[in-house]
């Protein structure tokens, strides 16, 4: 069993890199080797069976706590007939979420208070979630149901979908680096969270997620930096909060 979660693994990384290598990511050829130099520094610095990460479970999936996303008795899945991603957006439509995106980011960062600024943060990432295909939300709908139900090698089999027919679905990628987050598979999760600030720099989640990893791996000063560029974006964000909290009372104690 071992033996083929670890083949498992091995194919997923490779897989991975022959993704980023190919013209659907848009990533250069080039740039591989800077994923490839990653995942070894990563691998190589990181107990991955021993490590566990800092932050809770419903942390790394806020979008379970979303109604409607679990696969309860509650949610509806999509419509489950066959339609590829839309790649046919007009400018208009995608100037009109940019502009949505940029009118929420705006009102996030002005937001004092936490109750007005995480319904924010739900609109923001209800627009983060919209993949403009029935197929994906299909495949992210079982995706989220198996991690509910913490069946994550189930999940990741789903989410492996979703990247390979929407390699530019920021989310796709972002829940795939959580479940490897959860499993303690740090190379992947850290070139998957990459990924997804390639996509949407301003993605906060990914910003917390990325600072988890750098704990992980022995990196606070990373971790801190991490976790100060998602409060930039989110200010009230209380995961990151508490966190920059911990890292700096761990600095302090050691200093004295």
């Amino acid at each position: 069993m071992l033996f083929i979660i670890k083949l498992r693994r091995g194919c997923r990384l490779f897989a991975l890199l022959a993704l980023f290598c190919s013209n659907k990511t848009g990533i250069l050829p080039a740039d591989a080797a800077y994923y490839a130099a990653s995942m070894a520094a990563i691998m190589v610095d990181t107990p991955h069976d021993s490590a566990k990460p800092p932050l809770s479970e419903q942390e790394i999936f806020p979008h379970l706590n979303m109604p409607g996303k679990t696969g309860g008795k509650a949610a509806t899945p999509p419509d489950s007939t066959f339609k590829p991603p839309a790649n046919d957006k007009t400018a208009s439509a995608a100037q009109k979420r940019r502009d949505e995106e940029d009118k929420l980011f705006a009102e996030l960062k002005r937001s004092a208070d936490f109750a007005k600024a995480e319904a924010v943060s739900r609109s923001i990432e209800g627009l983060w979630a919209q993949s403009g295909s029935d197929s994906i939300d299909l495949l992210m709908f079982w995706a989220n149901k198996e991690i509910a139900g913490k069946n994550y090698a189930i999940a990741l089999d789903f989410l492996d979908n979703v990247v390979a027919l929407a390699p530019d679905y920021a989310e796709g990628w972002l829940r795939r680096a959580s479940v490897h987050l959860m499993t303690n598979d740090i190379a992947l999760s850290m070139v998957e969270m990459q990924r997804v600030l390639q996509l949407e720099p301003r993605h906060y989640n990914a910003m917390l997620q990325l600072g988890a990893v750098m704990e992980m791996t022995g990196r606070p000063a990373q971790a801190l930096q991490a976790y100060e560029k998602a409060l930039e974006f989110y200010p009230q964000m209380r995961s990151a909060q508490r966190r920059i909290q911990v890292l700096i009372e761990k600095d302090s104690s050691r200093a004295i």
